[in-house]
């Protein structure tokens, strides 16, 4: 390994020349350059979050203030007239990169660099270095100024940058389902493999395009860019928002996009993750169980109503006759038979909201009344609870009255089923500005929080709520689509073990209806 030469000309402990410019005339002059402007001197000292030094013309450190001190490790008497080479590695003085910096500064009048340079104590650190040549009056090359900057935090704050994004790049590619990375002109950045297989695309077709123009503009769709543009500004999600298309080399495909902005943090512009889910064959599936549901439904609820009228014929006769053990049994099976009933109306119901045609009559009444008669026919079968309705007495809504008094049967049969040791179901009413909200809160087992958001999803059933759970799941389901056909909402509140809360809200009924929120 080639090693930087000493120089021959010798340099005194203070840092001012003594080369050959000081056998000559020139060494006041270069004296004066050196070290006579105090008010320099403050300056260069002030500097503490910089290494300032000077080296003449061979390279040996002339100079060296207290920021070179603090960064480097060395003192002014430990370095003054030591080569400029010593705060670099190995490699870089192999490399000539300490004759190469000064060559660059001769001829452009500045030379740059970022390197790794060597502490006193041997460790290393990343650096950003100017050199810059220094001519007297009569422009002679007196020597070098050299000019470094610690970067070894901002250098190790682009490694963990790097490392993420790779880290990033490599989950985006190995994630088997298609995704897109956008710009925030909507331009793809990054597409994964799963991508371009899906779709039957390349790269070439695919990266810095608008995602708009991509295929045959099948994502030019006003909603979706209204979506994207809001996701941008507000930092907000999206899921499932559904395409259905003729897609180029692939046919007729359903499609869920779901999207998100990816941290600001870990990026230096702003980026949206788009995912896409091909949902067609589930759709296809769920439209096949639908139909068979409905179509079994159909032909089950007449043979059913039959077997049902038949036992309650059979049930009068015995009970006449005073053959009591024959009354129980018949008793059981029509319990049994309005059960299998209630299941297939359910199913008819499911079947008639997928075809849009599950409210049939529309009327203005007090939802009030509704209410405490429902109220009223549930306790009159229920034994174990006493139910308690309090609230406004006057809440007029426009609707189907029958299927709001499903869900009203449906809550309060749930709130008795799911609070076994209670005694009590309370139900309140309440009217504010332009809705009317009914609230029906049992005391009982309640929801683990990781099912309130599923719970009105089509045959989605709590397992774990430690007790019989009879039926398909579907009452809730069903529940809260009555509600949305209302033009309200249904949520739910719940604690385990304290109780659960189910409430919807239905707009008020006026002469002149106002627009809905």
């Amino acid at each position: 390994m080639e090693q930087y030469q000493e120089p021959h000309t010798p340099q005194t402990d203070t840092g001012q020349f003594s080369s050959r410019l000081s056998e000559s005339e020139g060494q006041g002059l270069h004296h004066q350059f050196r070290v006579g402007d105090e008010f320099f001197r403050l300056v260069l000292e002030s500097l503490e979050e910089y290494a300032v030094f000077t080296t003449d013309t061979d390279g040996t450190i002339s100079s060296w203030n207290s920021g070179a001190q603090r960064l480097l490790g060395y003192t002014e008497p430990d370095i003054i007239g030591k080569p400029f080479a010593l705060i670099f590695t190995p490699e870089d003085i192999e490399n000539h990169a300490p004759q190469g910096e000064f060559a660059q500064a001769l001829q452009t009048g500045r030379g740059e660099d970022e390197r790794y340079h060597v502490k006193k104590d041997g460790t290393l650190f990343w650096a950003s270095g100017l050199l810059f040549p220094l001519f007297d009056s009569e422009k002679n090359l007196r020597g070098f100024t050299k000019i470094v900057r610690d970067l070894t935090e901002q250098k190790r704050a682009q490694q963990l940058i790097a490392e993420a994004r790779a880290y990033a790049e490599s989950i985006v590619e190995t994630i088997r389902e298609p995704l897109l990375v956008l710009d925030t002109d909507l331009r793809v950045v990054l597409a994964n493999r799963a991508f371009y297989t899906t779709f039957h695309t390349t790269p070439q077709e695919t990266e810095q395009q608008v995602v708009y123009t991509l295929g045959k503009g099948q994502w030019n769709i006003p909603a979706l860019r209204h979506l994207l543009e809001a996701i941008l500004s507000s930092a907000t999600v999206f899921e499932d928002f559904r395409v259905e298309d003729e897609f180029p080399a692939i046919g007729k495909k359903v499609m869920l996009l779901n999207a998100r902005t990816l941290s600001r943090e870990t990026h230096d512009r702003e980026l949206i993750l788009l995912a896409f889910e091909d949902v067609t064959e589930q759709d296809r599936l769920q439209q096949m169980k639908d139909e068979f549901i409905r179509i079994v439904s159909h032909e089950l609820k007449t043979p059913v109503t039959s077997l049902k009228g038949f036992a309650q014929l059979l049930l009068r006769r015995f009970q006449k006759q005073e053959d009591e053990q024959t009354a129980h049994i018949l008793s059981r099976m029509d319990r049994q038979l309005t059960i299998l009933s209630t299941l297939i109306n359910d199913l008819l119901d499911v079947a008639r909201l997928q075809r849009g045609k599950l409210l049939q009559k529309e009327e203005v009444f007090n939802l009030a009344d509704l209410v405490r008669e429902t109220v009223e026919d549930i306790q009159a079968i229920t034994p174990t609870h006493h139910l308690v309705f309090e609230g406004d007495e006057n809440a007029p809504v426009n609707g189907d009255r029958d299927r709001l008094g499903q869900v009203l049967i449906n809550l309060l049969t749930n709130a008795i089923k799911y609070s076994p040791q209670a005694e009590k179901v309370a139900v309140h009413l309440v009217t504010e500005e332009r809705f009317a909200t009914v609230r029906v809160e049992d005391f009982g087992i309640g929801i683990a929080t990781v099912h309130h958001e599923k719970v009105f999803e089509q045959y989605y059933q709590v397992t774990d709520q430690g007790t019989n759970s009879s039926g398909l799941g579907i009452g809730l389901y069903i529940s809260n689509e009555i509600i949305q056909h209302h033009q309200g909402r249904m949520w739910v509140e719940s604690t385990e073990g304290v109780g659960t809360t189910f409430t919807f809200s239905l707009p008020l009924h006026t002469e002149r209806p106002s627009p809905q929120q």
